[in-house]
């Protein structure tokens, strides 16, 4: 038993030095990578330019610091700080903004294909308006700022994103809505179908003759008693 939670402490131990190994590793691939996406979008959105240095300047400064740690826990911290600072609020928002704005346009499509009656191709429309007039204006917000910070920077994002989530939550009850009345038709089509079913297999049974079961006789359909023996037909059935 001791042996055992010799060995259970021993593999615990090997296993946190690992997982902090790979903490290390990590941090370091994330700012790697955080690095050439902060190029990507400085290229991209270059009116941003001095929102991305404020933050890569304030970034980097961490990351030396924290590459300069002996201690492995508080170095690790220091590199999870430093690739929380190069990612804030706008960078995060101007690396998803294409990808919200696909959401979008496949939500205005999907409004359209969904509506069928009359009431929804109008709530369709007025949505797919709304979409269409926030993805234009949030490009123009985003394209056209004079970005001066990093604080300026996530407010315009916040403005763009704003717009962008109200069309989506239109856009949503829209396709809510019509989805509801797909399936609501859906049913009712299968319940009439069920009936249907129900009530042929009750004229098929009705057309069809009646085994008496008492002498095996075979009646016309219809038939309330036998005809060999009299029998009634209900009762033996």
């Amino acid at each position: 038993m001791k042996n055992f939670i010799f060995l259970a402490f021993l593999g615990a131990l090997l296993l946190g030095q690992t997982a902090c190994k790979r903490s290390v590793e990590g941090e370091t691939q994330s700012w790697e990578a955080n690095k050439g996406n902060v190029q990507k979008l400085s290229a991209k959105y270059s009116n941003f330019k001095p929102a991305f240095e404020e933050i890569l300047k304030k970034a980097e400064a961490k990351m030396t610091e924290a590459q300069a740690m002996t201690d492995e826990k508080a170095k690790i911290s220091a590199m999870a700080e430093a690739n929380s600072i190069i990612r804030p609020k706008f960078v995060q928002g101007l690396e998803g903004m294409d990808r919200k704005i696909s959401t979008l346009e496949d939500l205005m499509a999907k409004a359209s294909q969904q509506s069928t009656d009359h009431s929804d191709r109008d709530a369709a429309w007025a949505a797919k308006s709304s979409g269409e007039r926030a993805i234009r204006e949030a490009r123009e917000l985003i394209r056209g700022a004079k970005v001066s910070s990093a604080a300026v920077a996530d407010g315009i994002i916040n403005d763009a994103e704003r717009q962008l989530s109200s069309a989506q939550k239109r856009l949503q009850e829209v396709v809510k809505t019509a989805q509801k009345k797909a399936d609501e038709q859906e049913k009712a089509k299968a319940d009439q179908k069920a009936e249907e079913t129900a009530k042929q297999e009750v004229e098929e049974k009705k057309a069809s003759p009646i085994k008496c079961g008492y002498c095996g006789t075979m009646n016309k359909p219809g038939s309330l008693k036998c005809s060999s023996c009299a029998a009634p037909l209900e009762a033996n059935k």
